[in-house]
């Protein structure tokens, strides 16, 4: 067997390393969807399981998966440094982790589990993961619409008095993020909490609706709204709705609820 010319191994080395998307001291996006799907995995875990209320419970719950991965905590940092300057990259990582999610929830379906139960795995008697919709939303001077939605319908899980948290993580936002989530009642009146995310804005933002115990809730709804971009795009990343079995509002909020009747 003929060996290579050590000129064409050099040439070959460069060309691999030509094509690759990431610096050597950075895991290759495939691998850092697999990460990230399994870290998503563990802080739906850490929200909606009374095992782990304790910060450094959460923070031992990450460390053993990222060690499952080989990465230590500050060579996570980096890979959120890196893959938050590379935009595009950080895009093909996200919708290949949505794929991995989705590829598990598909698995769990065909042995006999629901979408409803899936959502609900890590769920205890406090707490369950309601959001079904994109976990990102990408806003571009081409959009055609500046606002997101989302709806829910009352079904046999709600209960009055529950909190209901929206939660967000903005990536490089180039603008303000305004939010409002409503609740609307069966005897006409609609109750809503909406505040304003500064353009510079870091980490996870989250907005709280408490609803009230005295009335029965029938139907869950907001928006996440930006001004219109004169160019380039923003995103909007780590989007969840968790539901809490509550009965207190001492939870700061810091935004004010409003009541109103529309009949």
């Amino acid at each position: 067997m003929r060996k290579m010319p050590v000129y064409m191994a050099i040439l070959a080395a460069a060309f691999l390393a030509a094509c690759s998307k990431t610096p050597s001291y950075v895991i290759a996006p495939d691998e850092m969807a697999l990460l990230m799907a399994d870290i998503h995995t563990g802080e739906a875990v850490a929200d909606n399981s009374g095992s782990f209320r304790s910060d450094s419970l959460r923070q031992m719950l990450k460390q053993s998966i990222l060690a499952r991965h080989g990465v230590s905590s500050e060579t996570f940092d980096t890979l959120l440094y890196w893959y938050g300057r590379h935009v595009d990259v950080y895009m093909e990582v996200n919708e290949k982790t949505i794929d991995i999610l989705q590829n598990r929830l598909t698995e769990a379906e065909k042995i006999g589990a629901t979408e409803a139960n899936v959502r609900l795995i890590y769920t205890d008697s406090d707490s369950a993961v309601v959001w079904s919709s994109p976990s990102m939303i990408r806003f571009s001077a081409r959009s055609p619409m500046y606002t997101s939605t989302f709806n829910l319908r009352s079904d046999r899980g709600w209960e009055r008095g529950d909190a209901y948290t929206l939660s967000l993580r903005p990536v490089k936002p180039v603008a303000p993020i305004s939010a409002v989530v409503a609740v609307s009642y069966d005897d006409g009146s609609v109750e809503y909490v909406d505040t304003t995310f500064p353009s510079d804005a870091e980490g996870l933002q989250q907005l709280t609706l408490y609803l009230d115990s005295t009335r029965v809730a029938r139907q869950i709804y907001g928006a996440l709204t930006v001004p219109r971009l004169e160019s380039g795009a923003m995103y909007v990343d780590s989007i969840s709705l968790l539901r809490t079995r509550t009965r207190s509002r001492a939870l700061y909020n810091g935004a004010s609820q409003h009541r109103v009747s529309l009949r």
